[in-house]
């Protein structure tokens, strides 16, 4: 007798409306509030980084994740940022397909510091964790296996990009700073 309920149209009808109610709920709220409160730690932990978000929202209707004022520092010194991240995620592609499709990747005001150190190697670089025995292990027995997905990127945007550039491996240290990096990419 429940079974005859749940598929007349009242029933149907209750039923889309719980799971777009569902879905709005884990995706508008609980979404955004779960990847700032695991996001930040983890990077902060993995890469021994200070990092922090001052707000991340994600738009169930449109589909749109924003990031405002990321920023990852270590000694003090804000090796990335960025003002605004906005991605425009196609859903459906990912759910069918399996690829990662974006409609649009807009970075404004994103920052990087790159310094080469005395050994010629990367700043940057020297925050990672070190591999362990059984992730390399692991990673070997396993590159058979892994399938690099499919991603897309039908617009990339970056504006007022900065960069700056430190090369300590010269017997004169050399530095540059790159202000004002604006371009579109079509189809990436």
């Amino acid at each position: 007798m429940k079974l005859k309920k749940l598929f007349t149209k009242k029933g149907m009808a209750w039923s889309l409306g719980t799971l777009v109610g569902l879905y709005l709920i884990l995706m508008g709220l609980v979404g955004p509030w779960y990847l700032k409160s695991k996001l930040v730690p983890e990077l902060s932990e993995d890469f021994q980084l200070e990092t922090s978000i001052e707000k991340l929202n994600f738009n169930p209707f449109t589909n749109k994740l924003t990031i405002e004022n990321l920023s990852a520092k270590h000694a003090d010194e804000e090796l990335l940022g960025l003002g605004k991240l906005i991605v425009n995620v196609d859903l459906w592609p990912i759910i069918w397909e399996g690829g990662v499709f974006l409609d649009e990747v807009y970075l404004e005001n994103p920052r990087a510091y790159i310094e080469v150190l005395e050994d010629k190697s990367l700043a940057l670089l020297k925050l990672l964790p070190p591999p362990s025995e059984e992730l390399e292990e692991a990673s070997h027995e396993e590159e058979s296996e892994f399938v690099m997905p499919l991603v897309e990127i039908v617009k990339l945007s970056i504006s007022k990009g900065y960069l700056r550039f430190k090369d300590s491996s010269n017997p004169t240290p050399f530095t540059h700073e790159i202000k004002d990096i604006n371009f579109d990419l079509p189809e990436f």
